[in-house]
């Protein structure tokens, strides 16, 4: 079965990104040319705009705690659509 062209350019797109954004090539990936200061905003904006810390914020703690909360592992699933 043949695929359509936009699933194809999406395959070369996928591809391409990978090949590009190697630990060796890229360590800030899926940035380039990101500064340390500027990842640990983007991870603390992310924690900031999820569940876990509605829930968190909703019991009453503080920033500080909940962001050590985030530093321990925790069981989760990743749900991502196949196209």
């Amino acid at each position: 079965m043949l695929k359509s062209p936009s699933s194809c350019i999406w395959l070369i797109c996928k591809k391409n990104f990978f090949k590009q954004n190697t630990p060796e090539l890229n360590p800030t990936a899926p940035f380039l040319d990101l500064e340390s200061e500027d990842s640990i905003k983007i991870f603390k904006n992310a924690m900031k705009r999820s569940e876990r810390w509605r829930k968190m914020k909703g019991t009453g703690k503080s920033e500080e705690e909940m962001f050590e909360v985030f530093q321990k592992e925790v069981p989760m699933s990743i749900f991502f659509l196949e196209r």
